[in-house]
C-alpha cells in the first residue's frame, strides 16, 4: 500500500498581452538556421557549440537610427542570448563605411558576452560582415570570421559621413521574455529554490500543509502519517523532558519509562552531572568537589614536656655457653668472618709459592712464575678499580655523583668546554621547542615531555656535528656523546644531557682567552691523562686475574674475577643522580608554576629565575658558588604571592637541585 503525499499547490494565473510595434530595422542573416553560413558565430572551445544571431523567435535586428540590436540569439549550448538587456546591450557605431560593436549581451546560463574586450572586438565591414572576437567568462571565445565558417552577414549599411542608410523596414516582435516567474517581482531567469512552476507561475512547495508557513522539505522530527500530514515523530524517549529525544541523553537513565538524572553525580554542587571527580579538585566532607586547601601550620608550637623521661635501665650483659660475656655477641661473629677471609687469602697456592720463593724453599716454575706475576698486576689493577667501585658506591650513597646532570659543548680535539653556543632542540617535525645558550662551562639542559628530538648547535669557527670523534660514544672525558641523530624521551620531565663534540675551524679568541685566563671551573687539564692510567691499570688487572683464575681455580682469584665483572657492570650502567628539584607545600602537593628566584648569598642579587612545570618541578643550572631561593605561588586568580625564603646554601656541583617545602 502507498502512502501518498500531498502537496498543497497554490496556483495563479498570469497574463500577458503581446503588443505589435512597426520599426524600420536592418536585418541580420538570410537563414534562421546557419545552412547558408550568414548567421552563425561558433566558439573556439568546440565543446561550447556556435551561436545562431537569426533564428526562430529570435528576432534579431539592427535599429537603423542608432545602431542598437534587438532580440535573442541562441547558442546550441549557450542557450537564448539577450542582445539588448536592461542598462545596457549590444550597439553598432559607424566610423565610416565601416562600423564596429560595444556593449555587452546577457545570457542565463553564461552571463556577460563582452563584444568590445581587452585583446578582442568585433568590426563590420563596408559589406556588411562581422570579424573579430567577442568574449564570454564562462564559454571563451566567441569567432566572428567572415567568409570563413563562422560567419554573420547584415544588411546594415554605414554611409561616408558617419550615418546609415535604411536597409529595410518590417514589423517588430517582441521576443519572449526569459522571466519565468512573471507573478514575482523582478527578473527569473530559474525557477528559485523552494519553488516550482505552474504554467507562467512559480508558487511555493509547501510539503507540511498542516504546518503553518511553507515547508519545501520535511522538518527534523516531522514525518508523514497515512493522510500526509506532517506529524512530529513518535519516537520520544524521554516523554517526561521536554522536546524529542531518540535516545536517553548522557547523564540520564531510563526507569520506569522516565528518564532521570543518575545517582553517580560526584559534584552536586556543581551544574551538570559529573561521574567521576574532575581534575585538581578534591571532595570535601559534605560530598562537594572544591579546590584542595593547603592546611595552615599551628599558629604555637606544642610545649615540651616538664620532665625528660628517664632511660631505660640497660640490658643484661650476655654470656656465652662457657659463661664468659661477651663469646656471642654480634662483633666477635664479624670479626671471626673477617679472620676467615684473611686466612684464606694466605692459604692461596700462589701467595704460597711466593713466600716459598723467598724463603728459598723451593725455584718457581713457568706456571707459578706466570700466575704470581698475574696476581701482582691483579693486586696492582684492582686499586683504581676499587676506587671505581667506591666512587660508585659513594654516588648511590647520595655523597658523591660521577654523573653529572647536564650536557657539555666541548672541543673536539682540546675537550675544553665551548661558550657561548646556542643550542636547539627540535621535535619530530623540525620546530624549535627549546633552546638554550651554554655558559662558561659549556653546559646545558632541557627538560621535556615524552616524544622524538633533535638537537642542533651553533658557534662561530666551529662546526657540528664532528667529524674527528664520528662513529664514538664516549671519549676521555665525555661519555654519552651527540651527532644529530633523533633522541627519544619516554619520561616526563626527563632532562636531555648529551655530550657534544664540534671540530674547530680556525682560532676562535673567546676560546684563547679563556685559556689564559684559566676560567674553565669544570675542566682540568690533567683529568684526561688520569683517566687513561685507570682505564689502562683496570685492562692490566682485569687480564692478569683472569689468567692467575685459570692457572688456579681458587676462591680468592675467582673473587677478585667477580669484582672486576661487577665493577665493570656499575661502569657501564652506571648512577644517574636526579637532574631536577621538586617544590610541594607541606601536605605533599606540588606547586605548579610557581616562579623560583636564585640570589647570589654574598652579592645578594638576583642572578636567575625558574618556573616549576605542572608537577612541581624545576631546572637550574648554575656557577659553583653560595645561594638562597626565594618561591612566589601562583593564586588562582593569577596573581603570585611571595611564600618561603631559604637558608644560604652552597652549590658545589653547578646545579641546584634541591626539594623545597613551603609550609
Amino acid at each position: 500500500m502507498f502512502i501518498l503525499k500531498k502537496i498543497s499547490l497554490r496556483f495563479l494565473i498570469v497574463l500577458v498581452s503581446f503588443v505589435s510595434v512597426t520599426v524600420y530595422a536592418a536585418t541580420i542573416g538570410t537563414s534562421t538556421n546557419c545552412s547558408t553560413n550568414d548567421s552563425c558565430a561558433e566558439f573556439t572551445e568546440s565543446e561550447q557549440g556556435s551561436v545562431n544571431f537569426n533564428p526562430t523567435g529570435g528576432n534579431v535586428d539592427i535599429d537603423d537610427t542608432t545602431g542598437e540590436f534587438n532580440g535573442y540569439a541562441w547558442g546550441d549550448v549557450a542557450g537564448w542570448i539577450n542582445l539588448d538587456p536592461t542598462s545596457t546591450g549590444v550597439v553598432l557605431q559607424c566610423t565610416g563605411d565601416t562600423g564596429a560593436l560595444s556593449g555587452y549581451a546577457w545570457g542565463s546560463q553564461i552571463g556577460w558576452v563582452n563584444f568590445s574586450p581587452q585583446g578582442g572586438g568585433v568590426t563590420m565591414n563596408d559589406d556588411g560582415e562581422f570579424d573579430g572576437y567577442a568574449w564570454s567568462g564562462s564559454n571563451g571565445w566567441l569567432e566572428f570570421s567572415c567568409p570563413g565558417s563562422a560567419c554573420v552577414v547584415t544588411d546594415f549599411q554605414c554611409t561616408d559621413d558617419g550615418g546609415s542608410t535604411p536597409g529595410g523596414g518590417g514589423v517588430f516582435v517582441p521576443p519572449p521574455t526569459p522571466d519565468v516567474c512573471l507573478n514575482i517581482d523582478g527578473n527569473q531567469s530559474s525557477v528559485p529554490s523552494g519553488y516550482m512552476l505552474v504554467g507562467s507561475a512559480c508558487i511555493l512547495i509547501d510539503v507540511c500543509p498542516n504546518i503553518v508557513g511553507a515547508q519545501s522539505s520535511m522538518p527534523t522530527g516531522f514525518s508523514y502519517d497515512n493522510l500526509g500530514n506532517c506529524v512530529a515523530d513518535t519516537t520520544d524517549v524521554c516523554p517526561n523532558l521536554s522536546g524529542i529525544q531518540a535516545s536517553v541523553p548522557i547523564g540520564y537513565s531510563m526507569d520506569g519509562g522516565q528518564c532521570i538524572a543518575d545517582s553517580t553525580d560526584m559534584c552536586p554542587n556543581i551544574s551538570g552531572n559529573q561521574t567521576s571527580i574532575p581534575n585538581n579538585l578534591v571532595v570535601d566532607e559534605n560530598g562537594d568537589c572544591i579546590l584542595p586547601v593547603t592546611p595552615l601550620p599551628p599558629e604555637e608550637p606544642p610545649l615540651p614536656p616538664e620532665e625528660p623521661p628517664l632511660p631505660p635501665s640497660p640490658p643484661d650483659t650476655p654470656t656465652g655457653p662457657t659463661g664468659t660475656p661477651g663469646t656471642d655477641a654480634p662483633t666477635s661473629e664479624i670479626f671471626s668472618g673477617a679472620s676467615d677471609m684473611i686466612d684464606s687469602f694466605l692459604a692461596n697456592e700462589t701467595v704460597q709459592n711466593v713466600k716459598k720463593y723467598f724463603a728459598q724453599e723451593t725455584p718457581m716454575n713457568t706456571l707459578q712464575l706466570i700466575s704470581t706475576v698475574a696476581l701482582a698486576s691483579g693486586l696492582a689493577g684492582m686499586i683504581p678499580s676499587f676506587l671505581r667501585i667506591w666512587n660508585i658506591l659513594l654516588s648511590f650513597l647520595g655523597i658523591r655523583r660521577r654523573y653529572k646532570p647536564w650536557g657539555v659543548v666541548f672541543d673536539s680535539a682540546t675537550k675544553q668546554p665551548l661558550d657561548p653556543a646556542y643550542v636547539s632542540l627540535l621535535d619530530a617535525s623540525g620546530k624549535e621547542v627549546a633552546s638554550s645558550i651554554t655558559d662558561l662551562d659549556g653546559r646545558f639542559g632541557f627538560p621535556v615531555a615524552p616524544g622524538l628530538y633533535t638537537i642542533t648547535v651553533g658557534k662561530t669557527h666551529y662546526t657540528f656535528p664532528s667529524l674527528k670523534l664520528s662513529g664514538r660514544t664516549t671519549d676521555e672525558l665525555y661519555p654519552n656523546l651527540y651527532f644529530g641523530e633523533p633522541i627519544s624521551v619516554t619520561e616526563q620531565g626527563q632532562v636531555i644531557t648529551k655530550n657534544i663534540p664540534m671540530d674547530a675551524e680556525g682560532v676562535d679568541w673567546n676560546e684563547q682567552a679563556k685559556k689564559e685566563m684559566k676560567v674553565a671551573n669544570f675542566f682540568k687539564k690533567h683529568d684526561a691523562l688520569l683517566i687513561r692510567v685507570i682505564n689502562i691499570l683496570y685492562v692490566v688487572g682485569f687480564v692478569t686475574s683472569l689468567l692467575a683464575f685459570f692457572s688456579s681455580q681458587s676462591i680468592f682469584n675467582g673473587i677478585i674475577v667477580g669484582l672486576y665483572i661487577v665493577m665493570l657492570f656499575l661502569y657501564i650502567v652506571g648512577l644517574h643522580p636526579k637532574p631536577h628539584g621538586i617544590l610541594t607545600d607541606s601536605a605533599g602537593y606540588p606547586l605548579s608554576f610557581a616562579i623560583m628566584r636564585i640570589f647570589n648569598a654574598r652579592l645578594q642579587k638576583e642572578v636567575a629565575h625558574k618556573v616549576s612545570d605542572a608537577d612541581g618541578k624545576y631546572y637550574c643550572l648554575v656557577q659553583k658558588g653560595e645561594y638562597y631561593v626565594t618561591i612566589e605561588r601562583k593564586n588562582a586568580d593569577g596573581t603570585y604571592a611571595h611564600v618561603y625564603t631559604s637558608q644560604p646554601f652552597k652549590a658545589t656541583k653547578g646545579v641546584i637541585n634541591q626539594n623545597f617545602t613551603v609550609s
